[in-house]
């Protein structure tokens, strides 16, 4: 009987996590973005953006638009062995994640970028209506999701795409 439950209770939770996660929406300063499974489209500082992350392959496909200008770029795992996204004039790079304080640490253009989480609550390895600080450029910028929930994987990868959008 116990692994029964045991096994409807491991069928259960990942069946929850294997689903489309709900319409959200992001904001803070001037970050203004809804999220669904996984992509995310809307406005960061004064670009127009769409990103979307392919959990199959691990890659993010993030397209920026501005004054007419459009940016096509991929966060991955790259060939030095990092996650993020290189570029001759830029690079934002995910450098570790410390799971007891909910913070991400990124290194962008070579300076070290912490991004603080604190959220409703953590469940199924998911946090709930997170908020990310990121702590840069002499400031702080708060953005807060609305009724819904993100995994390490994808916060990284948002985390990369907003951290993407201000390094443009």
């Amino acid at each position: 009987m116990k692994h029964i439950l045991a096994l409807s209770f491991l069928l259960t939770s990942f069946i929850a996590l294997a689903g489309d996660h709900n319409m959200t929406n992001f904001k803070g300063g001037d970050v203004e973005l809804k999220a669904y499974d996984h992509a995310v489209a809307g406005a960061v500082k004064d670009f127009l953006i769409f990103a979307s992350l392919d959990e199959a392959t691990g890659v993010t496909t993030f397209t920026a638009k501005k004054e007419g200008k459009v940016t096509n770029l991929e966060i991955k795992k790259l060939a030095s062995g990092r996650f993020g996204v290189e570029e001759s004039t830029f690079s934002v790079l995910f450098k570790k994640l410390v799971r007891e304080e909910n913070k991400f640490i990124f290194t962008v253009n070579g300076e070290d970028i912490e991004v603080d989480v604190k959220a409703d609550d953590f469940i199924n390895n998911h946090y709930i209506n997170p908020a990310y600080t990121f702590h840069f450029k002499n400031k702080d910028l708060t953005v807060k999701m609305e009724d819904g929930e993100a995994c390490y994987n994808f916060s990284a990868h948002l985390i990369a795409m907003i951290l993407t959008a201000y390094s443009l």
